[in-house]
Formats: C-alpha cells, structure tokens, sequence
C-alpha cells in the first residue's frame, strides 16, 4: 500500500518552491563543471494530453531532465500540479501499485485543483513489473484528462513492451517516445566549448564535394578539434564522467563503480548470468571492429547455444551498451544478410572502458583507460567504435560490407547507398590502404590528420574529427 508521506516526501515543492533548488540533482547541475542541456528539453508538448517515455542508459542524465522540467514549470505554476514519483526509491515492486500511486495523488490534487493542468513525472518506471499497467488502469479510469504524463527508464526492453499494452491511451501526438543517449561529439564541443561550436555548422549534403567544403570550413579549428577528440577517446559522453575529468584531469574511482553497478544491476535484474555477460564482453572487446558469427561465441565462452548468444547481445543493445552491424547483401542492394558475420560495437568509449575493467579486474579504471587509448591498434578499434555510433544516430540503415576486400561502412537511405566510409587513423593513407573503397567508386576516409579531395577516384580524405563535430 502506498502512502502519501512517501509521495509528498518526494515533492518538497508543495510546501516551498524553492524546495527544488535543494534537489541533489539540480544541485549537482548546477556546481557541474559542465552543463549539457539535452535538445530533447525543448521537444515536449506539456500544454496536451499524452504519455512521453525517455529510454537511456542509466546514469546518462534522465532525472536531472526531468528535474530540469519540473524547475521550469515551477516559475509559474501552483506546485500542487506537479508530481514527481521515483519507482526505485518508493518501495514498491508492481504497477498496480504505480496506479495506487497516481489515483492518491491526482484525487488530491483535483480536490483542490479541479480544471487545472497536472504534469506528472514517474521516473524509472522499468523498475517495477508491468509499470504499464499503472499507467493504462490509471487511464482507462478516466483519471489523465488535462494531464501530461513523462515516464523514463533504462531498460529499452521493458519500455518497449510496456509501450506496446498502452495502445490508444498515450494520446494523440506522434513523438511521444524520446531517446537520451550519451554526448555526441558535436554536443561534447558544444557542451565544452560553445564559442568553437558556433562557427561551423551541422552535416551537409551527402555528396564528397560539399563535405570537402564543410571540412575547410572548419579547418581553423582543427587543433582544437583534435584534443577534445582525444579526450573523448577516454571520457566518452557521458556527463558525470566528463564533468569530472574538466574538473580534475581524470575520472573518480567512484564514477567507474557506479556506472558497473547500475548497468551490471539492470543485466541481473534481466535474468542475465554474470559469468556469461563477462566472458561474451571479453569476447566482444577482443573482437572489436572484426565480423563475428554467434556460432564463434560458443565455442569461446561457455554459453553452449547460438540463440542464447543472440538473445544476450540484443538485450545488451537494447540496454545501450552494443551497437550490431550487419553485412549488406550487396554493395547495390541495402538488405542487410542476417546470416553473415555481424560487427558488435559498444556504444560509447566509457562503457567500454567502464567494462573492460570489470572483466579484466583492474585496479585502477582510469589509468587502464589511458593506457588503452595509448596503444595504436586499440585506438583505431575505439574510431571505429565511436563512428559506428555516430552513424547509427543519424541514419536508419547502416551496414558494412565484407568480401574479397572490406569497406567499414554503408550508408543507406530508402534502400539506395548514399556513402560508403572507411575509417583509416593513421597519418597517412594511400591508394593501396582502402582498394575496396576506390574499386566501388569512392567515397569517405576518416583519417588522423589531413583533408584533401581525390576527384579523380571520387573521394574526400577528412580528419575523423571534422566528420564527427559535423554530424
């Protein structure tokens, strides 16, 4: 049974406004040494009827948006019409009682406000059972009328099937499923340095001359561009992790630990074996940027079946941890050969340092971390790593392609191929080093240092860099 102490403890803003300036997240925003500000804050129809859900990754800064939210409403709003309910700090375990929960709050709050607008935030709502079912009892008692509900979660695979027992009951709108995912490297800049940021602008055309042109454009900033980058390499997008390295040089013991226990934590509560998920993440890692077949899997682990491979890799993509690559049929044909060797990337270049050193057992993360990003061929896997998920950001359909000869990436759209890249950081590439590539007509090198155009082979060479603060 729910009571209301829990619910009004967790909304200090009924008695005192100001109680959200006290809240350790926005607290923790506001003495951060950086302050990302999501595009996604901007993107929600609060003034309407429906039920948004924010899918990420844990730790990469779902409440502090909601929070965000909530302080903003609070300028000018009766904070009674505010609900703000953490299922993972409620001690409750079912969403029978999440509905419990909202009909206590909202026959409360129409008992005093009975036409006004109420904006309802439950967050981590995936930490409950059948979280879903609150919501749609809640709606099917007509109960969400002038009501504008967000709820989050880290488990993309819980939301997508709680999502599902909700039909008809999350409005009218389309857009109402939000993704916040790590920083890019073009929000990294922004973030780190907006003065740099504004003097170039986002990708062009997908053609090599107008990127050859973008690329000059933002050529005076390449040093600057490059650093960031190789901070990057280390610290990834997420904001704690970047926060405290521009404040100390280097990342907290404590910032690796819990970013391993919460994403380890969600994978246990998913009836996901520890010994598995190490020994596949080894596997994994080893194997970076190079096509697998799940079959390999059994024989290097001791998962003893393919599907069971299968089934533990599309759980930890759908948890924000992989990024699956598929072989394109054909270099003419953007279908991706579900049979063939697939690439396995991890998402962000923090969780996979965070998880290396879980499966190696080191006692010092962050110098593990350097000391990988130091070694030339780890590096060129980690470019390759972070491009894949840049590109998978951006575009729907992205294959690689393998046969007498390999090309990184395909990029597709509407089933034609729009560019293929291949990633090279190196010093220098010649003709020799990306033959598949020039053999297909051309297209884009993601080099270390150097940008030219080779119009005669139809193809931009580009500092990696430069592609990526463009995206």
């Amino acid at each position: 049974m729910v009571d209301f102490s829990v619910i009004a403890a967790q909304n200090p803003w009924w008695i005192e406004k100001k109680a959200i300036v006290e809240d350790i997240h926005i607290q923790g925003y506001e003495e951060a040494k950086i302050k990302r500000r999501p595009e996604i804050l901007g993107e929600f129809d609060l003034e309407s009827d429906g039920v948004y859900v924010i899918r990420g990754p844990r730790q990469v800064g779902k409440t502090t948006l909601v929070k965000l939210l909530i302080k903003k409403l609070l300028k000018n709003l009766d904070s009674r019409r505010i609900f703000y309910f953490a299922c993972d700090a409620s001690g409750i375990e079912k969403g029978s009682d999440l509905a419990e929960a909202l009909k206590l709050y909202i026959s409360w709050a129409r008992s005093v406000l009975p036409k006004e607008r109420l904006y309802i935030f439950i967050d981590e709502a995936t930490y409950l059972s059948n979280w879903s079912l609150g919501i749609k009892a809640t709606f099917d008692l007509g109960l969400l009328k002038k009501t504008s509900l967000i709820a989050t979660g880290s488990s993309a695979i819980d939301l997508k099937r709680g999502t599902e027992r909700m039909p008809g009951r999350r409005g009218k709108k389309s857009g109402l499923d939000k993704t916040l995912i790590p920083m890019n490297f073009r929000e990294f800049v922004n973030t780190l340095h907006p003065g740099v940021f504004k003097k170039f602008g986002s990708f062009p055309k997908w053609n090599q001359q107008t990127l050859f042109e973008a690329g000059e454009s933002i050529a005076l900033y390449g040093r600057q561009l490059e650093g960031l980058f190789e901070r990057y390499l280390v610290t990834g997008g997420f904001p704690n992790p970047v926060s405290n390295e521009v404040s100390k040089g280097e990342i907290d013991l404590h910032i690796y630990e819990i970013y391993r226990d919460s994403t380890l934590g969600d994978l246990v509560k998913q009836r996901k074996q520890e010994r598995f998920l190490r020994q596949l993440l080894l596997w994994v890692e080893r194997m970076l940027t190079t096509p697998i077949d799940w079959n390999d899997a059994t024989r290097e682990t001791e998962i003893k079946h393919h599907e069971t491979v299968r089934q533990y890799i599309e759980d930890l993509e759908l948890s924000f941890i992989f990024n699956t690559i598929y072989r394109v049929k054909s270099i003419g044909k953007c279908l991706p050969s579900f049979r063939a060797g697939k690439k396995v990337y991890f998402n962000d270049p923090f969780i996979l340092h965070t998880l290396r050193w879980w499966v190696y057992s080191f006692s010092n993360p962050w110098r593990a971390a350097c000391e990988y990003v130091m070694n030339r061929e780890n590096r060129g896997k980690l470019v390759e790593t972070i491009v894949a998920s840049h590109l998978k950001q951006h575009f729907n359909e992205i294959f690689h392609w393998k046969d007498t000869g390999e090309i990184d990436f395909i990029v597709c759209e509407e089933g034609d191929v729009k560019m293929m890249i291949e990633v090279k950081y190196r010093e220098s590439v010649g003709p020799g080093d990306i033959r598949p590539l020039l053999s297909h007509g051309g297209g884009v090198v993601l080099t270390k240092k150097g940008l030219w155009f080779d119009r005669k082979r139809r193809t931009v060479f580009i500092p990696v860099y430069y592609f990526l603060a463009m995206l």
